[in-house]
């Protein structure tokens, strides 16, 4: 009985993963969107937000190469400040 109850956890943690990143590239177009233009407008504080925003959200997804590429640009636009 135990396993059966690990089993169905396991399951809807996965069910919830999935729905999350149904979300994340539901909204991928928007957080790109987001950090190309406050990059073209020269906003970069909002740049680092927009990039940031996609950082956590990436990780919550272990979407792992996103998230760190993401981390590497937040560190980089941290340096220019």
């Amino acid at each position: 009985m135990i396993t059966q109850t690990q089993d169905d956890r396991q399951e809807k943690m996965e069910n919830i993963l999935a729905e999350i990143r149904r979300d994340f590239v539901d909204d991928l177009p928007n957080a790109l969107d987001a950090i190309m233009s406050s990059q073209s407008d020269g906003d970069m504080d909002a740049l680092f937000q927009a990039v940031h925003r996609l950082k956590g959200a990436a990780a919550v997804c272990q979407y792992d190469t996103i998230a760190l590429l993401s981390e590497n640009y937040c560190e980089a636009l941290r340096q220019q400040r």
